[in-house]
């Protein structure tokens, strides 16, 4: 039966049933939603794989359809995807709608829920609040009720109440679980975890994470990816890879690479796939190293050594560091192009100093972790010792050069000597801890500064053929090849980043003077 002229038309959307649709099933939901008289509908969308069975059976939906329901147009609508997969089902619908005539003056839509995996039905939850769909559910008949049709419109008042309670909690427990259950009371840093959390949820893109040693870095990149899917998270301390052992732990190699390579190796970023990088003071990467990174997080492969085939993995990229790499940028030890890619999101976590107020909460913090081995008899402070450990964190002069990892040490030590005392921390154990992490005043020694640079007597002879020009290059030169321990590092210093032959140019440029590297270093 056909609405009228003057009512709106009613066109649905539904995933075709492969099980229930079918002659034999006891319930057939899209079949029977055409039949409901409480909705007449106007046209039927069946969403379908490119499978031949699916498209037969397709088939044999509409032609029964439009043999028994007289005015209802179904149109069969061929989406390949991966339909237990949110990644795979939900920008496909998304493309589809994006590219959908809609009129709402003149139809109403409706997302039938009846068929489909659960994830694609929580697609199509997703897309029924980015345009204004109604949902429908079709209820199996019973012994005291036919077969009924439910409207859902989760743009009414009590709907929108619901979902804003449900994503408020739902914000607030990942940012409970970024801040590891610890009830910081910093607003700086409330603000930050807050925008990460945002950020964290919406945006595939890398994430820088800078600050002083200690502040947490490792950890907050660990919360990060607990909060995927894939909560898979690879750690890597970047200062310890040097040399060839850098690409090979992060790249991996194939066997017989080198001498005791006896098997093939999944590098770091292969290990990463589907979950989180976590690249910690990547500024310690040699250039070359960092030149093939890039290539490897632009287009999601990478060569093994010893490979002549690509590996692909996705992840998301978390990196880390206590430097200032635009300044590392400008002294050449850091390629340009690489920060570029890197921060797309930059966060500063604080340090201990700058979060005092923080102190008292992660007392409680470091003492859950003690007592997860002290269940029967936890470890814990006297009233005195606390209060004059609280004065001690917060005193302007406590420098906590090492930040929360220093803070943390200090509760493992204390904790061994508390064992001796019933498990109690008495003001002694904090005291003698305190004079153990108090700095002592240091001055370094005067350090005997370099004699200048005798032009005149490195050159002999050829000193008067070079202009003030060339004479103030070369001692440029020379200063940057005298603090180098080898001619490769000079060359990084000196040339621009991503080159290679670094020593052959500083060979070159000294050969231009008729200079060699050791009559340099030595002079």
């Amino acid at each position: 039966m056909k609405t009228s002229q003057t009512e709106k038309k009613n066109v649905v959307f539904s995933f075709l049933g492969i099980e229930k649709d079918q002659e034999e099933s006891i319930f057939r939901p899209n079949i029977e939603l055409c039949e409901q008289k409480e909705l007449t509908i106007d046209k039927l969308y069946l969403f379908h794989q490119p499978d031949p069975k699916h498209l037969k059976l397709g088939e044999k939906i509409k032609d029964e359809i439009d043999k028994t329901q007289k005015g209802i147009t179904v149109e069969l609508v061929q989406i390949k995807r991966d339909a237990f997969t949110l990644d795979s089902v939900f920008p496909k619908l998304k493309g589809y709608f994006s590219d959908f005539p809609f009129n709402h003056n003149k139809e109403t839509y409706y997302l039938h829920l009846a068929t489909g995996t659960h994830i694609e039905l929580i697609c199509f939850f997703l897309l029924a609040k980015w345009n204004s769909f109604t949902l429908l559910q079709t209820i199996p008949k019973s012994k005291t009720h036919p077969t009924r049709i439910n409207k859902i419109n989760l743009h009414e008042e009590r709907y929108l109440i619901l979902n804003e309670r449900k994503i408020t909690t739902a914000i607030e427990e990942r940012q409970w679980k970024l801040k590891q259950g610890i009830d910081t009371k910093n607003q700086t840093f409330n603000n930050l975890i807050e925008e990460i959390e945002n950020i964290a949820a919406i945006s595939p893109y890398p994430i820088l994470l800078t600050g002083p040693t200690g502040a947490g870095k490792t950890k907050l990149a660990n919360q990060i990816a607990q909060l995927n899917k894939n909560s898979k998270f690879i750690a890597v301390n970047c200062a310890t890879l040097t040399g060839d052992l850098a690409k090979s732990s992060l790249f991996g190699y194939k066997k017989g690479t080198f001498t005791g390579a006896i098997d093939d190796y999944d590098g770091y970023l292969k290990q990463a796939d589907g979950g989180t990088l976590f690249l910690d003071e990547i500024g310690e990467l040699s250039l070359e190293t960092q030149a093939m990174l890039l290539k490897a997080i632009e287009e999601k492969e990478f060569y093994p050594l010893g490979s002549k085939k690509t590996e692909k993995s996705n992840f998301r990229l978390v990196c880390g560091t206590n430097r200032n790499l635009e300044d590392e940028v400008q002294k050449g030890t850091f390629r340009k192009d690489l920060l570029e890619r890197i921060n797309v999101w930059s966060y500063r976590l604080p340090g201990l100093a700058e979060r005092c107020e923080d102190i008292d909460p992660n007392i409680d913090y470091e003492l859950s972790l003690l007592n997860k081995n002290h269940s029967n008899n936890p470890i814990a402070f006297t009233t005195e010792a606390r209060e004059y450990f609280l004065r001690y964190a917060n005193d302007k002069n406590t420098r906590w050069e090492g930040n929360f990892r220093e803070f943390h040490k200090m509760f493992i030590r204390m904790e061994a000597y508390a064992q001796k005392e019933g498990n109690r921390i008495t003001l002694e154990i904090v005291k003698r801890e305190i004079a153990r992490n108090t700095k002592k005043t240091y001055t370094p020694p005067k350090v005997q500064e370099e004699p200048p640079i005798n032009l005149k007597e490195l050159l002999g002879d050829t000193f008067s053929k070079y202009g003030n020009l060339d004479l103030q290059q070369l001692k440029y030169i020379i200063t940057i090849c005298k603090s180098s321990k080898t001619r490769d590092e000079a060359g990084q210093k000196l040339f621009k980043a991503g080159l290679t032959n670094y020593s052959d140019r500083i060979s070159k440029a000294l050969g231009k003077f008729n200079l060699k590297w050791d009559n340099v270093k030595n002079a």
